[in-house]
């Protein structure tokens, strides 16, 4: 499975396009992860961990990622709040159900 073409919102100067290709590709590596944690009501942005170990450290770039996942997921599922990660820059993120109708 494959996330849309176009997921990736646009982005303000204040991010580094190097991490922000990183942030993309990890979500493309890893999306049947994502789309797994997401049907199971966890934070999919968990499914990254392997990808962001020892190159991501900044807490915007894990939000900018929880917000691209979010897009990447697009209208078959919704958002529904928040869930308790294991990441120490991202304690929070964002979970989502299936959409059915």
């Amino acid at each position: 499975m494959k996330p849309p073409e176009n997921f990736m919102p646009q982005v303000g100067n204040f991010l580094d396009l190097d991490n922000v290709e990183v942030v993309k590709q990890a979500i493309i590596n890893r999306f049947d992860e994502i789309v797994r944690l997401a049907q199971l009501g966890e934070p999919p942005v968990m499914a990254l961990i392997p990808e962001f170990d020892g190159v991501i450290y900044e807490a915007i770039y894990w939000r900018f990622a929880d917000r691209c996942i979010g897009a990447a997921l697009g209208d078959g599922f919704e958002y529904v709040g928040t869930g308790k990660t294991s990441i120490v820059f991202h304690p929070r993120a964002n979970v989502f159900r299936p959409n059915w109708g």
